[in-house]
């Protein structure tokens, strides 16, 4: 059950690991209607399926909202919700007001979209986007205050920035931490670096990607040492790095075979026991991940997936594979973002808020004992 704790104006909510994605419980409409949301750092809107895109539970398996069954809905802009993501699924359908509860905090007429078409997935399941609002989906062009700057508008918190720790790839749960910092769940400083613009605005959390490494008993191999963009993206399962750098990280592995349905490299499960860590240089921080975090379970025959893909346009996307590893602190009025190592398993909450409106990302060390971390 959702537990929320606050921490003098802030609120955390608690994250399910659902292996591909990470999952909030919201509760929207009145009587409220409980639906599992993905949490997404690379969109903005939160929209849910309709019992019309759900014929059964398993092309829904996290549930739909019924506008009708809701006292208290109201739409607002029929028709203009329309959205894209990077793997060419989408939704088309309605934006909407209503109440929206989430670990406890309720937000009155509150914005969110209800799709009425769904491509491209499957499987259907609700998005929770919580990046910038300009990646708002509106096809008028219009923004409103999504869920971060919403908690803003309604005093719940002080400024419209959160903390990501998703745990490692065995834990069933992680959390997002919004208006603080929890310096039980990072190791080390945090390491302050500016979003960078991406065709031609700030609006999409890039940061500069400096190098890759990958380190064995037997050495020390750079996977990529040119200076690149990289999307901090929740919503992404894996990591995606360009096609040549993909190569370079699959010629670490001899026996990696490439799975055309899926377009993922499949090996040994055992690949995962192996000593070995990659590391990705940010400025001055330095995040290990080790190979066991991108060895993932495929099926009961012994055959995992390489937490790699390629990207579809040669960029860089730092997906979960990569985001288990890091304590990710977003700072969406000032533009930056802190990284850390994440501390595995966590201690006791320590929480730090942000006091006040644009204050920016506070300068702290983790607290994690050097058993719990993944820093170099």
């Amino acid at each position: 059950r959702a537990v929320s704790r606050r921490s003098s104006g802030t609120t955390t909510v608690p994250l399910q690991n659902a292996y591909v994605e990470y999952l909030v419980e919201v509760s929207v409409g009145t009587p409220p209607q409980k639906i599992q949301s993905q949490l997404d750092t690379g969109s903005s809107d939160l929209w849910f399926p309709t019992a019309s895109q759900c014929p059964d539970t398993t092309t829904c398996p996290y549930g739909y909202f019924t506008p009708s069954k809701s006292s208290t809905f109201a739409e607002v802009a029929p028709n203009e919700f329309n959205i894209t993501y990077g793997d060419g699924s989408g939704a088309i359908g309605d934006y909407f007001n209503d109440t929206l509860t989430i670990a406890g905090t309720t937000v009155k007429d509150f914005t969110m979209a209800v799709a009425r078409e769904v491509t491209g997935e499957p499987v259907i399941g609700s998005v929770m986007g919580v990046s910038y609002p300009a990646l708002d989906a509106s096809n008028k062009g219009v923004t409103y205050p999504n869920y971060p700057q919403a908690l803003v508008n309604s005093g719940f918190i002080n400024t419209v920035a959160y903390s990501l720790w998703l745990d490692d790839l065995a834990a069933n749960t992680g959390s997002i931490l919004f208006a603080g910092v929890d310096k039980a769940k990072f190791c080390g400083a945090l390491e302050v670096v500016d979003v960078q613009p991406y065709q031609g605005g700030i609006y999409a959390f890039y940061v500069t990607l400096n190098s890759i490494s990958y380190t064995t008993g037997s050495g020390t191999s750079t996977i990529a040492s040119t200076a690149s963009l990289a999307l901090l993206d929740s919503g992404t399962s894996l990591t995606a790095v360009p096609q040549d750098v993909l190569q370079t990280i699959v010629s670490q592995f001899p026996t990696a075979q490439y799975d055309s349905q899926y377009s993922v490299y499949v090996v040994p499960c055992s690949a995962g026991q192996q000593a070995g860590h990659f590391t990705f240089t940010f400025g001055n921080k330095a995040i290990r991940v080790d190979l066991s975090e991108y060895v993932l379970q495929e099926n009961e025959q012994g055959s995992c997936r390489l937490g790699f893909q390629a990207s579809p346009d040669d960029t860089y996307i730092l997906g979960d594979t990569f985001l288990r590893s890091a304590y990710v602190v977003y700072d969406l009025v000032n533009n930056q973002i802190g990284l850390a190592s994440s501390s595995f398993n966590g201690g006791e909450s320590d929480v730090v808020a942000f006091p006040s409106y644009g204050a920016h990302i506070p300068q702290l060390t983790g607290s994690c004992s050097s058993t719990t971390t993944t820093s170099t």
